[in-house]
């Protein structure tokens, strides 16, 4: 307020010149309040400018109602790896770039009662999981919609909305999820504003997300023709602290890391588990290693800190590792050992930050950034956007236009570069907080577990193929796998930060039920659970009466022929019934195991038709769609049925819980 007043009698109009001081006033005393009104003045303006500044950049005005005139926008998404909950965020940063008040929300923080009172349009982003099931997030909302007793043809009359299903055509259930969601909305009376969109993995998903989208903004009255090629507004600030924060590790060791990735995965029970054992399963690595691995669960004579059941599947936090992560900081221009908190800019209108907070470099930059992940087009604008070379700039702008999309598809995509190999090509240092909303994000890869409590409840076991294999259409790169390659590195001793997840993969509860498992490679690792239960169960009431028959696959007898020694030992000692074996390299034709399972189709019907048992598939999509192929000719050969029945049957199988399948891309 001193400063106020003094400045404003400052800048009045000039004053007749003031008669001299009355006697006994000291000059000092004069020079000091002189003094202390130029301070005063000098103090007023900067403060002023200051606040100028800060008012034109947006940082401490609260946005105002007309920065969005189109008004609000409700994004949701059903998310397993992290691909929807990206475009759900990506969404969210266009739209309000496009005047909406828009807000990013997963689906299980979201009430789906709320939906009928939904007065803004709604966009569904829907994955698929396993047999065109739900992801985990969106269990409810599909329980909510299916809930047909206590739904009503017109709940969802005032509803408009719009889905992009993402999937992948290898997959037997092609985006199943994204056509659940328009059925069911459609069923209750909601209205579509724009057709479905059907994202494919398998050949140009965010290409597919790219064009839909355009197509959506349009169908919103927010089309793009007048919009700037330039990256989304960020949401928060990375304020870097030159002390590290109280209660942030600034140590990046893999021991340090549990608090932090609790605090990451907060809807996750984690455990740090020891390595007990690493070793390889094959006679030749150079040709593809397959590496066994076993974590300590529980301590001897204690009970365990992470419990899980007979093929349930183990999820592991990814660790891009110290040198990398390192790196990215060194072309980043920062420090790993740098803390930084996430200030939330106006734009993010009450949105989480992306990772916790506060942070140190090092664990964003580790265990949180995929540095290896292909980037994103709005990546590349950002990167431009800071570029120290115009030429540079120029071509990351043009890879990321539309004229651009042919060669984005091979140099990003197909090559797949990622944030640091783009770092080291064109040098850029983007404010931290704006990379850290962009960047692909490191999601943890589950693994089928190879063990069964009921042999040893203190070790999980893990089949990892590891993942590190020239790239054919790009010469002289190499893809490498993030957390096989850093399970393949743990020697015993170490730690990783894991946790459980319920698979669909159980023994029937009858006893005397037949079981036929398939699982070439590292398929195999579900089933030698299953032989590890049903040799704790031989001696006592449970023992399995119902035949069991396996099959395996791989190359070379002799080179990738993983757990033979533990596979023929459950034949000799009766707990497996047949194992059936294709090695596809070792005769002029090749041989896989759906050939196998033709071969022994008569068997089959029997044990599949007539005496309804259980089949369990494991392994590669394009596998599994030739066993079920497979399946389908046997019903049709030996159980007499019409292709339309044979489908039918099938159908009822996997919906029966008699047909269940774990396959991946």
């Amino acid at each position: 307020m001193h400063l106020v007043l003094c400045a404003v009698a400052a800048r009045r109009a000039p004053s007749p010149p003031e008669p001299p001081p009355p006697s006994g006033v000291p000059d000092g005393v004069l020079a000091v309040v002189l003094a202390l009104v130029l301070i005063s003045l000098t103090a007023f303006f900067l403060l002023r400018s200051r606040r100028a500044s800060e008012t034109s950049a947006g940082v401490s005005r609260a946005p105002a109602e007309e920065t969005y005139p189109r008004g609000p926008l409700v994004i949701l998404w059903g998310s397993q790896t992290g691909t929807a909950e990206a475009y759900g965020n990506l969404l969210m940063r266009e739209a309000k770039q496009r005047g909406f008040k828009a807000r990013s929300v997963d689906l299980e923080d979201y009430d789906p009662y709320d939906l009928k009172d939904e007065t803004s349009p709604v966009i569904m982003l829907m994955s698929t999981h396993g047999e065109g099931e739900p992801t985990d997030n969106a269990v409810a909302l599909y329980e909510y919609m299916n809930d047909k007793d206590a739904r009503t043809p017109d709940e969802l009359r005032d509803l408009k909305y719009a889905c992009f299903a993402l999937g992948n055509k290898q997959y037997e259930h092609f985006c199943a999820m994204g056509k659940w969601t328009q059925q069911a909305f459609d069923a209750l009376g909601a209205k579509a504003l724009y057709e479905l969109g059907l994202g494919d993995d398998d050949d140009d998903l965010e290409g597919d997300f790219e064009k839909w989208r355009e197509g959506l903004w349009e169908a919103l009255g927010a089309g793009a023709d007048d919009m700037p090629l330039k990256a989304p507004q960020p949401c928060f600030e990375a304020v870097l602290s030159k002390a590290p924060v109280a209660g942030v590790a600034v140590n990046v060791s893999a021991g340090a890391s549990l608090p932090w990735l609790r605090r990451a995965f907060p809807k996750f029970t984690l455990a740090e588990c020891e390595v007990v054992a690493n070793k390889e399963l094959t006679a030749d690595p150079s040709q593809g290693s397959v590496r066994h691995i076993e974590l300590q669960v529980a301590k001897e004579g204690k009970s365990p800190y992470l419990r899980y059941c007979t093929a349930d599947d183990l999820a592991v936090c990814c660790d891009n590792g110290i040198e990398l992560a390192e790196k990215a900081a060194r072309l980043l221009g920062l420090s790993p050992s740098q803390s930084f908190t996430l200030k939330a800019l106006p734009s993010a209108a009450g949105a989480p930050p992306p990772l916790p907070s506060p942070s140190t470099v090092a664990q964003a930059l580790r265990f949180y950034a995929d540095l290896r992940a292909s980037v994103s087009k709005p990546l590349l604008l950002l990167l431009a956007a800071h570029c120290t070379e115009p030429s540079q700039a120029d071509r990351l702008t043009f890879l990321a236009s539309p004229d651009g999309k042919a060669e984005f598809s091979t140099y990003i995509q197909r090559d797949g570069r990622g944030l640091v190999d783009l770092l080291e090509e064109f040098p850029s240092r983007p404010p931290l907080g704006a990379l850290l909303e962009l960047v692909p994000k490191l999601t943890p890869r589950y693994y089928t577990i190879a063990s069964s409590p009921a042999k040893d409840a203190r070790t999980v076991h893990l089949t990892v193929k590891v993942l590190r294999e020239p790239m054919r259409a790009a010469a002289g790169r190499t893809k490498v796998g993030v957390c096989s390659t850093q399970l393949e590195a743990l020697p015993p001793g170490a730690n990783a930060v894991v946790f459980i997840r319920e698979s669909a993969f159980r023994l029937p509860r009858k006893e005397d039920v037949p079981v036929v498992m398939v699982g070439p490679g590292t398929g195999v690792a579900p089933f030698r659970a299953f032989l590890q239960e049903m040799e704790a169960a031989a001696t006592g009431p449970k023992k399995r009466t119902g035949a069991s028959w396996l099959y395996f696959g791989c190359r070379r007898s002799d080179v990738d022929f993983i757990y033979k020694d533990e596979l023929l030992n459950a034949v000799e000692r009766g707990f497996l019934t047949k194992l059936r074996t294709a090695f596809s390299r070792e005769q002029a034709s090749k041989v896989y195991v759906q050939d196998k399972l033709r071969e022994d189709g008569e068997e089959m019907w029997r044990l599949l038709g007539e005496q309804k048992g259980h089949l369990y598939i494991c392994g590669g999509t394009l596998m599994g769609r030739d066993v079920v192929a497979a399946l389908h000719e046997i019903v049709v050969k030996y159980g007499k049925l019409t292709d339309e029945e044979a489908a039918k049957f099938v159908k009822q199988m996997t919906s029966g819980g008699r047909l269940v399948q774990e396959l991946w891309s």
